[in-house]
């Protein structure tokens, strides 16, 4: 837009001081919970349900390889570690 126009209407540019920083976005499942059934920490989106309970990965595929009574045939669990896990495989 010219500056003419933008004198017109009245419209003026943003000085540097006047644009506040823009604050991280919280986004559903990006913090960290305790699981009821063994208390270790897991990621809020991570958890997983199955027959009514919530629980995180570790337990998830505990209780499907005791009700189904073979191992859990998929790679799915896998992904981001939460805080504790990572500090460790860190050290």
């Amino acid at each position: 837009m010219d500056d003419w126009i933008k004198e017109l209407l009245g419209i003026k540019e943003p000085e540097d001081e006047d644009i506040e920083e823009e604050k991280p976005v919280h986004r559903e499942g990006d913090h960290v919970v305790r699981c009821k059934h063994c208390g270790g920490l897991e990621w809020w989106g991570r958890m997983m349900w199955l027959n009514g309970q919530c629980s995180c990965r570790k337990c998830y595929k505990a209780q499907y390889e005791r009700e189904n009574g073979k191992p859990y045939p998929w790679d799915d669990l896998d992904g981001d570690p939460v805080p504790e896990e990572r500090e460790a495989s860190n050290a």
